[in-house]
């Protein structure tokens, strides 16, 4: 759980608070040793009340910025922890129609279907239904999708 000035956590690992001091994904960490691969922690960390009560003031964003400072910060002193930030070329996605009038729209309203379950026919391409997230493939975040 996170507040202004507060991190308490069980469990989590140095990617995930990397994650969260950073504001990015999971796949934009990289260059964490081996040795911490697997490891988790539980954390209870607090600001002072002075720093606590000086984010509670500030509006949403101002206040997230700041409490990833002070995460770093803690990272950095607590964890004895180094870190830099870089460019990377990445992977892109992208989608596009190749057969012109192939693509149309869905049968069913997918906002008002529910969930789905995916059945393979055999003999019959796997066609998921709308609002299907296949695993390995439904986080792109980060990705270009056009």
């Amino acid at each position: 759980m996170i507040q202004p000035g507060e991190l308490s956590a069980k469990n989590v690992s140095l990617n995930e608070l990397l994650r969260i001091a950073f504001g990015v994904k999971g796949f934009q960490v990289t260059g964490v040793s081996s040795e911490f691969n697997g490891l988790l922690f539980d954390v209870d960390a607090k600001a002072s009340k002075s720093v606590a009560d000086e984010m509670k003031k500030l509006d949403e964003f101002p206040r997230e910025k700041q409490n990833q400072r002070w995460l770093k910060h803690w990272l950095e002193s607590r964890m004895h922890l180094k870190f830099h930030l870089e460019t990377k070329d990445m992977p892109i996605y992208s989608l596009r129609v190749v057969e012109s009038g192939k693509l149309h729209e869905a049968k069913v309203d997918c906002d008002s279907s529910g969930p789905q379950r995916i059945t393979q026919n055999p003999g019959k391409p796997l066609t998921p239904p709308c609002g299907t997230v296949i695993p390995g493939l439904g986080s792109l975040a980060g990705n270009t999708v056009t």
